[in-house]
């Protein structure tokens, strides 16, 4: 492994760190006030997607790889990463606070843990749509190279 291997996936774990440390906050901040309600969760969610998506935007264009893999290698990553953070603070004392008194992993996929799908459309959509707007640009490059050789 490489430095740029290393240094991408230090980046890739510092957006999900980000994206995980952002809803956890969220998490706090609405559970003292409305407990878990369905409000609450709907704003937890797009809380999250609005940071999954500007950290997708921050990190894609900055990939000279198959940007279509690399979309879903970093929504991967940041499932597992918000997943395994959860776990950890939730089985923790601190779960007392979210309504965990009885920690269990399928409990909490069961109530919480789907929620991080999302981190997967958004990765695999960005890698695609990355993909293909250099698709498109080299196209629209290759075009005006032919039509300046024309004139």
């Amino acid at each position: 492994m490489n430095d740029s291997d290393s240094l991408r996936w230090l980046e890739i774990f510092g957006y999900g760190f980000m994206i995980w440390i952002v809803e956890i906050l969220a998490r706090v901040g609405l559970y003292g006030v409305q407990g878990y309600s369905d409000r609450a969760v709907v704003v937890i969610l797009l809380i999250g997607l609005a940071v999954a998506c500007l950290s997708t935007i921050l990190y894609l264009p900055k990939c000279s790889g198959n940007r279509r893999l690399e979309g879903v290698v970093m929504g991967v990553s940041w499932v597992v990463i918000c997943i395994g953070l959860d776990m950890l603070v939730f089985s923790s004392g601190m779960g007392r606070i979210f309504g965990y008194e009885n920690f269990t992993p399928e409990r909490y996929m069961a109530r919480d843990g789907w929620i991080y799908l999302f981190l997967l459309i958004v990765g695999v959509a960005g890698g695609f749509l990355s993909h293909a707007s250099d698709s498109v640009q080299r196209r629209a490059e290759g075009t005006k190279a032919v039509m300046d050789n024309l004139h």
